[in-house]
């Protein structure tokens, strides 16, 4: 009723109410113990290297910032940086390159809410086309200048201490990258159909097929979104919605 006068507009929607097998009921969770944004605690340290690991490291290849909006990637990915500390492993969550003030490409990191921030910072180059003005010093992960990412990342990886690693994707452009690692599992968590995007570059397009195929699990974020990546993959596609997190909103 709400949207009533919205949907002409909206015509163009495939949308149709969920049967009653779709319905899925709210689960409650535990909060996690890592800080978030508007938690005082102290984080979550990562393990010594004496503790003894349980499960292969959780390397995470984001198209989004960590300290930007806290969203999906990092409601989850706090609590599996948590469940992986408890385990003696680490997590890395790796952003996209971006332009700084160095010489050659190097690796910049950072201990954050129990995790390691990891990103790739490039010399400036008079002749990089900015994707967007918001952004002016942000470059892809497909972009020729970042062709050091590999094996910058991989000898961070092996300095730390460990080869077993699972690996999680957020965007198909971080594909090549994501191969290189030779993760023992590989997930692809489709947030956002990016490839469905106006204007998308055939190269995401491509990739996002490529990534469907080669992917141990893939999960997404809605129902619809579940219909269209499915009807793309086959099998092996589960939906994982969004939820609150009542101990937020609570107070």
């Amino acid at each position: 009723a709400q949207l009533a006068g919205l949907l002409p507009s909206l015509s163009h929607w495939p949308w149709r109410d969920p049967r009653p097998s779709e319905a899925v009921p709210a689960l409650r969770t535990d909060v996690p113990s890592t800080a978030a944004p508007h938690d005082t605690r102290e984080p979550v340290m990562t393990p010594t290297p004496a503790a003894a690991p349980t499960l292969p490291d959780l390397v995470v290849l984001s198209h989004l910032r960590w300290p930007w909006v806290w969203q999906r990637p990092q409601h989850l990915m706090s609590r599996l940086a948590t469940q992986r500390t408890a385990h003696g492993a680490r997590t890395w969550f790796v952003e996209e390159p971006i332009t700084a003030d160095v010489d050659s490409p190097r690796l910049g990191t950072e201990q954050v809410d129990g995790l390691t921030r990891v990103w790739l910072e490039l010399p400036a180059d008079p002749g990089h086309t900015p994707r967007s003005v918001h952004h002016p010093l942000d470059h892809g992960f497909e972009e020729p200048a970042a062709a050091d990412y590999s094996r910058l990342l991989l000898a961070e990886l092996e300095r730390a201490g460990r080869a077993a690693r699972d690996v999680w994707v957020y965007t198909p452009m971080a594909m090549e990258l994501a191969q290189s690692l030779d993760g023992d599992l590989l997930v692809y968590d489709v947030m956002d159909d990016l490839a469905s995007f106006k204007d998308a570059p055939q190269g995401l397009v491509l990739g996002q097929r490529r990534l469907l195929a080669e992917a141990d699990v893939v999960f997404t974020g809605g129902p619809s979104l579940h219909r269209g990546i499915t009807r793309q993959r086959g099998e092996g596609v589960h939906l994982f919605r969004s939820g609150v997190e009542t101990g937020h909103y609570a107070a």
